[in-house]
């Protein structure tokens, strides 16, 4: 896995990863990551994001839109941390529930 929305950090996934991964980018932001990486190589590379909520109600409605929008996107996968251990699992509890 490649990780950065530089396009250096983008040849870098071209040539060598399997999966590219952005760290919370805006959907469009991803959506041109995604076609670049399929401009520079014809193989294969998952496409993935790394976002964060640890809790808040204004943030939590954002988080769990931006996961929705970054799906519709074409992302193969979006990994979300849910902050400190205390309260973790009843915050990935409840934005599991918020997805369904």
């Amino acid at each position: 896995m490649v990780g950065g929305g530089s396009e250096p950090a983008l040849r870098r996934a071209a040539a060598w990863a399997d999966e590219w991964q952005g760290v919370d980018p805006d959907p469009e932001v991803f959506r041109a990551a995604r076609a670049r990486l399929g401009e520079l190589t014809r193989r294969p590379v998952g496409t993935g994001v790394r976002m964060a909520w640890t809790g808040g109600e204004e943030e939590f409605a954002r988080a769990v839109a931006r996961f929705r929008e970054l799906a519709v996107a074409g992302a193969d996968s979006v990994a979300v941390w849910f902050g400190e251990a205390e309260g973790f699992e009843e915050r990935m509890v409840r934005f599991v529930a918020a997805l369904r």
